[in-house]
């Protein structure tokens, strides 16, 4: 992966991060509304990851050193550093807080009494299967998990599978995950087809900066009348929509993934751009994946804490400041040392260790 399109990612997903962050913060119980309009975005940013995800699972699948074992224990390094811990916190955190202010936690879809059956769905990741949306506990952004660990074992039978078992078992797998994961697998496929198409096709530089300036820039500034002129659409979460509401996503997904073609082939020119930032947007983006799964159990807790009103700039600051030092601080436990889990995995699966470092979305 060029200079250039792995600094992208780490901006990319570092930006659909935070948005993601701004739209739980903004919910009134917690900031008393502040920066409604988020409210809207958070999907597409979801939309955003698993076309990365995508994309990112496709470039380290086609390495020299990958196999199934190999495949099977980066990715089971990857989510299970992160998200073990974030199911761990998401349960403390919340009987902390209910017991501080149970207001704070009384939303439409928050059921605090099942913690033992919302720990085993989401740690199978079978929360999202069929037609359940099994919250867990506070933390919202779970869900995604729900969908993304099954798109890795459909890829990843898909890719490794050998002869009549993979045709067997890719049917099976599908059928488990259920039609709202199958839905928009599509679009986490959009990324794996980007990829390969970046590998083989050829552009040239100066196109692929103009189709990559020409759909941010027009990105932006239809945001940016949507917001001045409150021409927002309500947001819909992707878990309750149905099956002829996913236009929105698949035109967000693609756009996304055109961009990231436009960064790759433009790399000639942007290189140099994209080498002055590099380390820091890498070290910034190295947090992410915590950041996603922690944020909204912090977010509640700390309105738990807090003796300010939702509304007031103290509150807020609060909230936000102390939710990002904690996140930070956590992150150096959890994906900035999955290494070790992955060290431990490979010992019991005999798999070649290898430290090499991609640029990965936060569900990647």
């Amino acid at each position: 992966m060029n200079t250039s399109t792995s600094t992208y990612l780490n901006a990319a997903r570092l930006l659909a991060a935070v948005v993601v962050l701004f739209d739980h913060f903004a919910q009134a119980q917690f900031s008393g509304g502040y920066l409604w309009q988020m409210h809207s975005l958070g999907s597409p940013a979801v939309d955003v990851f698993f076309v990365m995800s995508g994309f990112v699972i496709s470039y380290v699948s086609n390495s020299p050193k990958a196999n199934p074992t190999h495949y099977s224990v980066e990715r089971a390094a990857r989510i299970l550093s992160v998200a073990v811990p974030a199911l761990v916190a998401t349960f403390l955190l919340d009987a902390i807080g209910r017991w501080l202010s149970p207001d704070v936690y009384h939303w439409h879809d928050y059921d605090g009494s099942r913690w033992l059956s919302q720990s085993l769905l989401g740690l199978t990741f079978l929360n999202e299967t069929w037609f359940g949306h099994i919250r867990i506990g506070s933390n919202s952004p779970y869900w995604s998990m729900g969908y993304e660990v099954w798109y890795y074992v459909i890829f990843g039978l898909a890719m490794f599978g050998i002869g009549i078992w993979r045709w067997l078992a890719v049917p099976a797998a599908l059928l488990v995950a259920g039609p709202r994961v199958v839905a928009l697998f599509p679009l986490w496929l959009i990324g794996v087809a980007t990829q390969r198409c970046c590998v083989a096709g050829k552009m040239p530089a100066w196109l692929g900066l103009g189709l990559v300036s020409s759909i941010l820039v027009g990105t932006v500034a239809s945001l940016s009348y949507a917001v001045i002129f409150d021409a927002l659409p309500t947001a819909i979460p992707i878990f309750d929509r149905s099956l002829t509401q996913l236009g929105p996503d698949y035109i967000i997904g693609a756009m996304f993934a055109l961009t990231i073609a436009g960064v790759f082939f433009a790399e000639p020119l942007i290189k140099p751009i994209a080498r002055i930032n590099e380390k820091w947007i890498a070290a910034a983006a190295g947090v992410t994946f915590t950041l996603y799964l922690f944020h909204f159990p912090l977010i509640a807790f700390f309105r738990a804490c807090s003796p300010w009103p939702a509304a007031s700039w103290q509150n807020r600051g609060m909230i936000l400041a102390a939710t990002i030092i904690v996140v930070i601080a956590v992150s150096h436990i959890t994906e900035q040392k999955r290494y070790v889990l992955r060290r431990f995995l490979n010992r019991i699966f005999s798999s070649p260790p290898t430290d090499k470092a991609v640029p990965l979305s936060p569900v990647s």
